[in-house]
């Protein structure tokens, strides 16, 4: 390439040769268009700060009018610089992209960031970012042409509950002995069956399930000590609406979805080892009350078997929050599945663990605001600070050989990494995977 076109194209040029060709005098002379590369900024223009907008959801405080680099996006490209219009900017990696037709799918990580960015086949763009400081969301409403950066910092906003499992019927003795995978196993991801209240019929369910499915798999990554394989691969087994009259979380919709023939049938055809329920109600609550935003069986409490234990693998969460950032409630519910735990310092706690290294974790920063912090996925804010917007949860299950800047992610004791990577062999046993997700049109 001459040595004028290796400038152009480092200077953010790219050349487009054209193969038409004239002649005149005899010198043969190419025509040539010149276009400018897509850059590598994820916004590329950033309006002023305002209020959040209405596809906004809880927790949200500020908001910027943005353009969206889709450019950049369609060529799903091995880095991008997150350009905040309110902190320093910063770099992700590709961890993983996919591109399903006109859709697209894409998760990075950098500094003390990690971002997930999807682009829906009607032209919807939703992101989430994760950083230390406080979480991120993009939104733009298909059919809108107005898009939305947002910042949830939980002010003025109650902290969530939920209630700690349900009792089954006939309660099993609990113990903690060490996980075995059976023998020839070969099957080592869990698959995952969403599931949809029909309230919500006008929800795009296999968009929302990609992304729903996504964000746990990039926790699951973003978890994951150096150099160690990823603690637990999850996949997206299938999903459906189901007829529940019933809106909202409690204890009965754990019960509704252990009973329900409906589900069982559907869990089986899609051999799925772990079934998620979104069900519709608010998740922000009335003045003085509280909201259950996610429900989950936790294995070694309340009577629930640990694993093997493939009749509880159940959760369920609130569609309004579910993948809301700052919150992660499917991330959340997830886990407890697995056997995480809260932050072992939060009542109720669970008095039977499955380990004892089996706990979310919190900590203040040193030298600052006394209160102002950090908490892992499964870590209440209550403990670590009474305004929570000082206390963001990030995208990690805690694990002490990860570190985001000053925050180190766990202890000997907080280690949920760990009991995730012990016991996702099991889980991943409960059926047989079929694949049977691609007979359903989702290619």
């Amino acid at each position: 390439m001459p040595a004028y076109l290796r400038k152009m194209r480092a200077s953010g040029l790219v050349v487009l040769m054209q193969v038409s060709t004239e002649v005149f005098g005899g010198v043969q002379l190419q025509s040539f268009g010149v276009s400018r590369s897509p850059g590598t900024h994820v916004f590329n223009s950033i309006g002023p700060q305002g209020a959040p907008g209405p596809e906004a959801g809880p927790g949200a405080t500020v908001a910027w009018p943005v353009t969206i680099n889709s450019s950049l996006l369609s060529t799903l490209p091995a880095t991008m610089q997150i350009n905040f219009p309110d902190r320093a900017a910063v770099n992700l990696s590709r961890l993983r992209s996919e591109r399903r037709g006109s859709a697209l799918l894409w998760t990075g990580k950098g500094g003390d960031c990690s971002g997930m960015f999807g682009v829906a086949a009607d032209g919807g763009i939703k992101g989430t970012i994760s950083c230390l400081d406080a979480p991120y969301g993009i939104n733009h409403p298909a059919g809108s042409s107005s898009v939305r950066l947002t910042r949830y910092d939980d002010a003025g906003y109650v902290t969530w509950d939920e209630s700690l499992t349900a009792v089954p019927e006939e309660p099993s003795a609990v113990g903690v002995s060490s996980p075995t995978t059976p023998l020839g196993v070969t099957d080592t991801t869990v698959d995952i069956l969403v599931l949809y209240n029909s309230f919500l019929a006008g929800v795009n369910i296999w968009q929302n399930a990609v992304e729903q499915i996504q964000a746990i798999q990039t926790a699951m990554i973003v978890s994951t000590t150096a150099g160690q394989p990823v603690i637990a691969q999850v996949r997206l087994a299938g999903a459906a609406w189901i007829t529940r009259n019933a809106s909202g979380l409690s204890q009965v919709e754990l019960q509704f979805l252990r009973d329900s023939p409906m589900v069982a049938a559907l869990r089986n055809y899609y051999a799925a080892d772990v079934v998620v329920y979104f069900n519709s109600g608010s998740c922000i609550p009335p003045p003085g009350h509280t909201v259950i935003q996610g429900i989950a069986y936790l294995p070694g409490t309340n009577g629930v078997p640990p694993p093997p234990a493939p009749d509880y693998a159940f959760a369920a969460s609130l569609y309004a929050c579910s993948d809301n950032p700052g919150d992660w409630v499917a991330a959340h519910e997830i886990a407890h599945v697995f056997g995480a735990n809260h932050n072992m310092d939060h009542e109720p706690h669970n008095p039977t663990p499955l380990r004892p290294y089996a706990w979310g974790h919190w900590a203040r920063l040193l030298g600052s605001d006394p209160r102002e912090g950090a908490r892992t996925i499964m870590s209440y804010a209550d403990e670590c600070g009474p305004v929570t917007d000082l206390c963001p949860r990030i995208q990690h299950y805690s694990n002490p050989n990860v570190t985001e800047e000053w925050f180190t992610t766990g202890s000997t004791v907080h280690d949920n990494a760990r009991l995730i990577r012990e016991y996702a062999p099991i889980l991943a046993q409960y059926r047989d995977s079929q694949g049977r997700i691609f007979k359903n049109g989702f290619d």
